[in-house]
Formats: C-alpha cells, sequence, structure tokens
C-alpha cells in the first residue's frame, strides 16, 4: 500500500509506526471486509502452502541459532484475534448474533490453519509452541466465558492435542486480565499460560491458588516501570515475589510482555535475582 501501511494474507489493515527508537511496529487499523461474501472472495493463502512456509522458517532458525538458545515458534494471531480482524471488531460480534453459521466458517479455517502451522512447527523439531491470542481486557475477557467455549473451544482442543501429539507442550499467550479464564486454559488443554500483567490486576498468588499445578504460569514481570527504568532492589524484589507466589507448581519467570524500552540491564538483574532465589 505505502511505506508506513500494510495488509495481511488474511484481510486485516496495520499501520507502521515508529515505537519510539527507530523499528518499525505493527499497529492494527482496520478490516478490509465487509460483509460474509467479501470474506469467501478474498484470496487467502492455501493452509497447505502457507503451514510449510512457516515450518521451512523454523528450519532456519533452528540452524542458525539452536546450538546457542531454544527457539520457540510463536503463532499469533490465534483464533479470536485472526478471526475478527479480517473484518474489524465491532462487525464480527455483530454477526456472532446475526450470523453463527458465518462466524463458525470463519473459526473453522483458522482453526484448520493454525492446526497445520503447529503441526508443521513440531515436524521441525519444536517441542514447546507458544500461542497468542489476546481473549481479555484489564477488566476481564472480551466474551462471555460461554461464547467463547461456543464458538473457539473445539479449536483450541484441536490446536493442543496437535501439539500434544508430536510429544511437544504448548503455552497460550493472553493480554489483559485472564483469571476468569484459567479453567478455560486447563480444559482446552493448554500446558501454561502467559502474560499475568500485573497492571491489568493479574495476581500470580491468586492464579496457583485457582490451578494448582495443572498449568505452568509464566511471565507477571512488569515491563511498564520494573523493567524500564526500575531500581535494582525493585528488579528483586519483583523477581523475589513473583517466585514465592507460585510455590507448589510450575512457573517460568519472564517479562508480560515485550517493548524497545525494556532495559537488558534490568533483565539481566532478572536472571541474577532468579539465580539467587532458586
Amino acid at each position: 500500500m505505502s511505506h508506513n501501511k500494510l495488509e495481511d494474507v488474511f484481510g486485516g489493515r496495520f499501520d507502521l509506526v515508529d515505537d519510539g527508537f527507530g523499528n518499525p511496529y505493527m499497529m492494527y487499523r482496520q478490516g478490509l471486509l465487509e460483509t460474509p461474501d467479501d470474506w469467501r472472495a478474498y484470496p487467502r493463502p492455501s493452509i497447505a502452502g502457507y503451514a510449510r512456509a512457516q515450518g521451512l522458517l523454523y528450519r532456519v532458525w533452528r540452524h542458525t541459532w539452536n546450538d546457542r538458545i531454544a527457539v520457540v515458534p510463536f503463532v499469533g494471531p490465534g483464533l479470536w484475534e485472526n478471526s475478527w480482524q479480517p473484518m474489524g471488531f465491532s462487525q464480527f460480534v455483530v454477526l456472532m448474533r446475526r450470523d453463527p453459521a458465518f462466524v463458525r466458517e470463519v473459526v473453522g479455517y483458522f482453526t484448520s490453519l493454525t492446526t497445520a502451522v503447529i503441526d508443521e512447527y513440531c515436524r521441525a523439531g519444536a517441542r514447546v509452541i507458544a500461542l497468542g491470542d489476546d481473549l481479555a481486557y484489564r477488566s476481564g475477557p472480551m466474551l462471555s466465558i460461554d461464547q467463547l467455549e461456543d464458538y473457539y473451544g473445539d479449536g483450541y482442543r484441536q490446536l493442543t492435542a496437535t501439539a500434544h501429539r508430536h510429544g511437544a507442550r504448548i503455552i497460550i499467550h493472553c493480554c489483559g486480565n485472564t483469571y476468569d479464564l484459567l479453567d478455560k486454559f486447563i480444559e482446552w488443554g493448554f500446558d501454561g499460560a502467559h502474560a499475568f500483567e500485573p497492571t491489568a490486576g493479574n495476581s500470580l498468588a491468586a492464579a496457583r491458588e485457582k490451578v494448582g499445578d495443572r498449568l505452568c504460569l509464566v511471565g507477571n514481570i512488569d515491563i511498564t516501570q520494573t523493567l524500564v527504568d526500575g531500581t535494582y532492589e525493585q528488579v528483586m524484589e519483583e523477581v523475589e515475589r513473583a517466585i514465592h507466589d507460585t510455590r507448589g507448581g510450575g512457573f517460568i519467570l519472564a517479562p508480560a510482555h515485550t517493548h524497545a524500552a525494556i532495559s537488558a540491564e534490568r533483565v539481566r538483574w532478572t536472571l541474577e535475582a532468579a539465580g539467587r532465589s532458586s
């Protein structure tokens, strides 16, 4: 389109914005499609071809870096974000009421696509898969739990079953307050969940109490202040709290998200604190 806009292969339009450090950042702007007929006519990629391309790219990543660091493929957007972005949020949720059969058609396509991608990643050697799907606001889920189960539950189960068939683990990244979604993450078959943003009111202690050892908790280290300009003592305190609050089950210490203003020095402090607390 232009040097500061792009369209993805599914019908979403994005602005390319400067992240403040000279790096391009994709910001969702709008959907290009207005009706079910528009969606059906849109020249989406073939599922098999798209998945093979992702698997090939992952093989290149592994060949390049696998002797130095574990390479975890990130599959995203997920079923929810991919299904609403081509038409826009408002239009899509209206269609959930007016034309549920069409919504199931869209979700079915992205379920097949994402299942194929996960299968290719696993065939290429991945043993941990990360799926990105932002299902929540700071105040809680964007849809009711019943709606999420009705439209997306079976799809998520297919994704996790595909990873598990290869002996791989799969975690879901979901921004916002995810407390009400934790039981669903487990029911859908996810082995872990990220990000537990502290600024969205997430409590690792409350999450651990709710899920026990049924779900590995990942993340929670603040990226708005602690890892940007926090003191050494603040970083140490936050890491120690996170480790304390997740006793009794699996926990992977990690930032709640990532952006260019995160301080590499504070990430090193985080690793130091983890070593002291282990």
